[in-house]
């Protein structure tokens, strides 16, 4: 951290240049909190840049160290939670979706959108699915505002029930997608 503090005092040093190898994306992804915020702390950055890292940081969570990130970055007023610049227009919460702690940081998001396709028609749900993550689903699916009935645009037209029928690890999920989405 000294190191990094010295070379923020070098006039025109930016930590979100360098596109996403920017120091900021780097430094967010690995979790790095002290020097996330000496970053932020700096006038004039990047907004993107830092959306970026919000992104990064999310989809490496598999740790609090990550989580920690976010929450600084989501303290901006400047970071849109919902930001689909990055590979196939992939939110923050799709790249987190494996992630429980990802999901729930972010669905405490006001407007957050749940239903956010990529390129690919991967929802936040679908992608949670696709990771077996139980958790993650359990949260998404607690939300009213949650499209179970959403098709991936990858030429096969799956909704998040359409996995679990291809892979048994994923059965808990197909229960759930049952059970509490019942009308």
């Amino acid at each position: 951290m000294p190191s990094v503090e010295l070379l923020l005092k070098v006039h025109g040093i930016d930590p979100t240049s360098q596109g996403e190898a920017a120091p900021l994306i780097l430094a967010a992804g690995e979790g790095h909190s002290a020097v996330v915020k000496s970053f932020l702390a700096r006038d004039n950055l990047n907004p993107i840049c830092m959306e970026y890292a919000l992104g990064y940081a999310a989809s490496q969570a598999f740790t609090s160290l990550q989580v920690n990130v976010m929450k600084l970055l989501l303290a901006r007023p400047d970071v849109d939670p919902n930001f689909a610049r990055g590979f196939a227009r992939t939110t923050p919460l799709n790249l987190g979706a494996r992630f429980p702690d990802v999901v729930k940081l972010l669905l405490e998001q006001e407007g957050i959108d749940v239903n956010h396709q990529d390129d690919f028609g991967f929802t936040a749900l679908i992608k949670a699915t696709c990771c077996h993550s139980v958790e993650s689903a359990k949260l998404l699916l607690e939300r009213d505002d949650i499209n179970v009935n959403i098709r991936d645009a990858n030429g096969r037209g799956m909704t998040a029930l359409h996995i679990p029928c291809c892979w048994k690890e994923s059965q808990e999920i197909a229960n759930l997608l049952l059970t509490l989405r019942e009308p």
